[in-house]
């Protein structure tokens, strides 16, 4: 009917956006009524996710850990986490642990995490920081082009990117509170 058929389509727009496992929970529900399997439900919910995504602009950034340039290239064929944070950043470094339990299940081989600095003044701070936390984020530095074109006035700066360059997901933060959060759209977009 027309209410169920409404409650699925506003379920789905925020399962897009910003999934829980309650909202994903109700959609079933109600797509079970509409004679939708959860399949067919996570379909719809990527298919969203998707039209509303956008291309992510090309991009050259230092690796720490290499003398290569990281790409928007490099980056296709996984899903992408990018963190735009800095090592004094209190809120940064309080979301962190919340990233590694959120992505402690999910398939290192069709995703990867990188964390931008983009204080390039605290560059020296970065290795020690990752060594003294045993975070596994992949250490980059930023351009004044990558902070410009992706927007970032502040940080963190949250961006999911799917295996073909589109920004699927952004302008979220994680916690104690919705670190399921961050599992879900990452699993949404992994196949």
């Amino acid at each position: 009917n027309k209410e169920t058929q409404a409650a699925y389509d506003s379920l789905i727009i925020i399962q897009s956006t910003k999934p829980s496992i309650a909202v994903q929970e109700a959609i079933f529900a109600y797509g079970k009524k509409l004679g939708k399997t959860e399949n067919d439900v996570k379909g719809d919910v990527y298919q969203l996710a998707i039209s509303n995504s956008k291309e992510a602009l090309p991009f050259s950034i230092d690796s720490f850990d290499s003398e290569q340039k990281v790409t928007l290239d490099d980056l296709k064929g996984k899903v992408t986490l990018l963190t735009f944070w800095y090592p004094a950043c209190g809120p940064c470094r309080g979301e962190m642990p919340h990233f590694e339990n959120a992505i402690k299940g999910i398939d290192r081989n069709k995703f990867q995490y990188l964390g931008v600095n983009i204080y390039r003044e605290q560059d020296h701070l970065v290795q020690p920081f990752i060594e003294n936390t045993g975070f596994t984020f992949k250490p980059l530095g930023a351009s004044k082009e990558i902070k410009k074109d992706y927007k970032v006035y502040a940080a963190p700066t949250n961006i999911i990117v799917d295996q073909e360059g589109r920004i699927v997901y952004s302008d979220f933060m994680v916690d104690s509170d919705n670190e399921q959060m961050l599992t879900l759209m990452l699993e949404s977009l992994i196949k």
